[in-house]
């Protein structure tokens, strides 16, 4: 099963999303069939973000709240925090910006209780994505991309699920706060 888990995680990487789904969905159906129920909010943020990936934002809220469910049930919050992103996502892609920031306020708050920093990092950039899309970007705009300009510097990205999709909204709210770092960025 981890095996078709890991296939799934690097089909999408590469921008295969459709054989992605294949595998995760497999590797989900084969997890309920051994009764392994540990990795399945593991799965169910993949499929996630894969259908999400495809454009399928419904699909991706409900896998997010079937892994934040699946993960409360276990009490893991790090896969919480994860699923929080997801729903995120999926929100912000449906321009449902309360539901995004929402999630992604919850996603940086179990990141927090978890004491794993790194986590926090998509979501942050998450809300950056949320303040950009209102009229009046919000001020803490400059106070999220301080944090994760900070993660970038120290680390290259390593660690994140989508790091490309971070320092893409650290360029755009950079771009829109004026920074002449958004071009290196």
């Amino acid at each position: 099963a981890e095996m078709l888990g890991n296939l799934g995680i690097s089909a999408d990487y590469v921008g295969d999303y459709t054989t992605a789904l294949a595998y995760s969905q497999e590797c989900y159906e084969l997890l309920q069939q051994l009764g392994l129920t540990g990795r399945l909010p593991i799965v169910l943020v993949n499929l996630g973000l894969h259908t999400h990936h495809l454009g399928d934002q419904r699909a991706a809220q409900q896998y997010g709240r079937q892994a934040l469910t699946v993960s409360q049930r276990l009490n893991n919050q790090h896969w919480q925090s994860y699923a929080w992103t997801v729903i995120g996502h999926a929100a912000l892609a449906l321009a449902d910006l309360a539901e995004a920031e929402a999630a992604y306020r919850s996603a940086v708050m179990l990141a927090h209780e978890v004491a794993l920093p790194f986590m926090t990092i998509e979501p942050l950039a998450g809300l950056v994505r949320v303040a950009l899309a209102r009229p009046m970007a919000c001020q803490c705009l400059g106070q999220h991309l301080e944090t994760i300009l900070a993660f970038l510097t120290q680390t290259a990205g390593e660690g994140l699920e989508e790091p490309l999709r971070v320092y893409l909204t650290c360029y755009q709210g950079l771009h829109a706060l004026r920074d002449p770092r958004a071009d290196a960025v």
